[in-house]
C-alpha cells in the first residue's frame, strides 16, 4: 500500500538522523586549550609589575615619587625598573623637578635609585641636564652623575664631566672640565664662553662660581 511505503520511508529517514545524532554525541570532544604561557622578562624575578608607583618614595619626607613602566622584584629585596621617572618638588612647591631614565636599579633599602640610559633632569623653570648614568638618593634629594654631562637653561648651555645636584640647596655643580657658552641677548650683547675645572650654579642666588 502507498501509505505503508511512506511510513517505511519516514522510519528509515528517522533512523538515519537518530544514528547521526548518537554518533555526534559519542564523538570524543576536543580538549580546551589551556592558558597561554606567560613570558617572564627575567626568570629570577619573583614579582613582575606593569605601570606603577613606588609608595616608599612617594611617602618620603622629600615628597618624591617614582613611576615605572615595568618592575622586576627579586628575592633579596632589590628591584629593576624600566621606563623610570622620579618627580620631586621644592618644599614650597614653586618648582617641580623630573629625573628620568630608561632603566633603574633600586637597592633593598630603597633609599637610592641608580639610573642608566638617556638620563635626563628637567626643571619646571627650564633647567635641563643629560647624561648616561646617575644616582638619585632619597631622602637627601641629590643626584650624582659620574660621566659626561650636558646642561642648559635659557641662553646658557654647556658640558662637563661629573655632576652633582642638590634639590634642597638647588645647586648644580660640574665637577670637571666645565665649559659654559652664553648666547648673546636680543640686542647682540652678553655673549661669553668660559672654561674651568669646576662650575657651581647656585640658581637661587643667580650666581655661577668657577674654580
Amino acid at each position: 500500500m502507498r501509505w505503508q511505503r511512506r511510513a517505511r520511508l519516514v522510519i528509515a529517514v528517522f533512523g538515519v538522523l537518530f544514528a547521526a545524532f548518537v554518533a555526534r554525541q559519542l564523538k570524543p570532544r576536543d580538549t580546551p586549550a589551556g592558558p597561554a604561557p606567560i613570558n617572564k622578562l627575567d626568570p629570577k624575578a619573583v614579582i613582575e609589575t606593569t605601570n606603577g608607583i613606588l609608595q616608599s618614595f612617594k611617602q618620603s619626607r622629600e615628597g618624591a615619587h617614582v613611576t615605572f613602566q615595568k618592575q622586576l622584584v627579586y628575592a633579596d629585596g632589590t628591584s629593576k625598573l624600566q621606563g623610570v621617572s622620579i618627580v620631586t618638588q621644592e618644599k614650597n612647591g614653586s618648582r617641580t623637578f623630573t629625573i628620568a631614565g630608561k632603566e633603574g636599579r633600586l637597592g633593598a633599602n630603597q633609599t637610592s635609585l641608580a639610573l642608566d640610559g638617556d638620563v635626563r633632569l628637567n626643571g619646571s623653570d627650564g633647567m635641563t641636564a643629560a647624561t648616561e648614568h646617575a644616582t638619585y638618593s632619597d631622602p637627601g634629594g641629590t643626584v650624582n652623575a659620574p660621566g659626561p654631562v650636558e646642561f642648559a637653561r635659557g641662553r646658557m648651555k654647556g658640558t662637563g664631566v661629573g655632576m652633582t645636584w642638590d634639590k634642597n640647596t638647588d645647586v648644580m655643580t660640574i665637577l670637571d672640565q666645565a665649559i659654559v657658552h652664553v648666547a648673546a641677548d636680543d640686542k647682540g650683547a652678553g655673549a661669553a664662553e668660559i672654561t674651568a675645572g669646576t662650575a657651581a650654579f647656585a640658581r637661587r642666588d643667580h650666581l655661577i662660581r668657577f674654580e
